[in-house]
């Protein structure tokens, strides 16, 4: 799951924590076998499985048929809420060099465009990375 934003740029509060900062999408985007990180997310049990939007098509304006649009480096915890129909998706948003939390309850019948800046701010970010996975996602730590 890919979060898609109007404009570049944050929506919400700059957001960071010992385990949420912008050192998290070093771990997630590989490349070197250890950062300080790693550490703070594994002693917690944090994002044992998550769904990760970081390569070569973020930081990216997408120009479509439906608009234009700007897909952010994003890490994406979902729950099921039900199945099939809605899920429930937190994303840990990087643009520039902050770090923000979103919301967005999905509808899987609704086409992702029209659901474009429906996301909302994340209310209770210890929650974030321990969400239950969706089928998508998967397992991070080994």
């Amino acid at each position: 799951m890919r979060i898609y934003y109007a404009t570049k740029g944050l929506r919400g509060t700059p957001y960071s924590s010992e385990i949420i900062n912008t050192d998290i999408f070093k771990v997630f985007r590989g490349g070197a076998t250890h950062f300080p990180a790693d550490d703070a997310l594994r002693a917690a049990d944090a994002f044992p499985m998550a769904g990760q939007d970081t390569g070569r098509y973020t930081d990216y304006e997408y120009v479509c048929k439906e608009g234009v649009f700007y897909i952010p480096r994003s890490v994406c915890v979902g729950e099921v809420v039900e199945p099939g129909h809605i899920n429930d998706y937190y994303f840990v948003v990087l643009c520039d060099d902050a770090v923000e939390l979103r919301y967005l309850r999905s509808e899987l019948q609704r086409p992702w465009h029209e659901q474009v800046g429906e996301d909302e701010p994340v209310t209770n970010p210890d929650a974030v990375p321990y969400a239950q996975p969706c089928r998508s996602q998967k397992r991070v730590w080994d």
